[in-house]
């Protein structure tokens, strides 16, 4: 993308919010995405650059924002096992006993990959974006996080 293009069609940080954000990649119906919305997430995800302080859509954040919410799914999934961090959660739980890890474990299991300062709200975003691709499942009373079985 052309930085020209890339600026006229950005959004300032500053004026962005969550729920325009969610909006503008087809996530309104998504309500609990706000807590687990980071612009670096996002940017790892390849859904949205941010250059001289806009905030840009990329190709696949367009192509996301057009797409039905199964091919939203297909997206995140593919994307998210590009993410490192993401693909030692999967890999830990595909290797325990049963499919599934008490979620304390697996995040002590991944600490190591994530950012010190922000390690946990990092982990509970994998978990949302994870779920939200239908990749993982995460039971919210016995706090176990297990795969999809048809991810």
């Amino acid at each position: 993308m052309e930085k020209s293009v890339a600026a006229s069609i950005g959004y300032p940080m500053r004026s962005i919010d969550n729920g325009t954000l969610l909006e503008l990649l087809g996530l309104g119906y998504c309500a609990p995405i706000d807590q687990a919305l980071s612009t670096d997430i996002l940017a790892a995800l390849g859904l949205v650059i941010v250059y001289r302080n806009m905030l840009i859509l990329t190709q696949l954040g367009r192509k996301f924002s057009d797409a039905s919410i199964s091919e939203r799914r297909r997206m995140l999934s593919k994307n998210l096992y590009r993410i490192r961090p993401f693909r030692e959660m999967v890999d830990f739980i595909e290797q325990s006993r049963g499919g599934a890890v008490p979620k304390h474990l697996l995040f002590e299991q991944i600490r190591s990959h994530l950012s010190a300062a922000d390690s946990e709200n990092i982990f509970e975003m994998f978990l949302y974006w994870g779920v939200l691709a239908g990749v993982l499942t995460c039971d919210l009373q016995s706090k176990v996080v297990g795969l999809c079985r048809n991810s």
